[in-house]
């Protein structure tokens, strides 16, 4: 895993601590309540899921990323069999997004 990875899970840690993580069909409920700030969709999910969620981001403007598996985000916020999870702080969000557009 390349560094800004492992930046990025922890920050996914700190998230979950601070309770401005969310995960599973809540992340449906934050999205249209415009709550979450930058959804995670895992590469491992199901192609319906990956149309649900991609579809519910597009249509209420939220940014999103498929980016990571389920066990990688499994063992940042020590939850087994995540799909799906929403950040719901923009501070906390810019520093994923900037970590992601700096890895690429």
């Amino acid at each position: 895993m390349k560094n800004n990875n492992i930046l990025i899970m922890n920050m996914f840690g700190i998230a979950k601590r601070a309770g401005k993580l969310n995960y599973g069909n809540i992340v449906i409920e934050k999205i249209v309540n415009h709550d979450a700030k930058v959804v995670f969709i895992t590469v491992d999910a199901s192609d319906n899921t990956k149309k649900r969620y991609n579809n519910k981001c597009i249509h209420y403007k939220v940014k999103y990323f498929n980016k990571f598996t389920s066990a990688e985000i499994a063992q940042a916020i020590g939850q087994a069999n995540v799909k799906v999870v929403a950040i719901n702080d923009w501070g906390i969000s810019k520093k994923i997004i900037s970590l992601l557009v700096e890895d690429n």
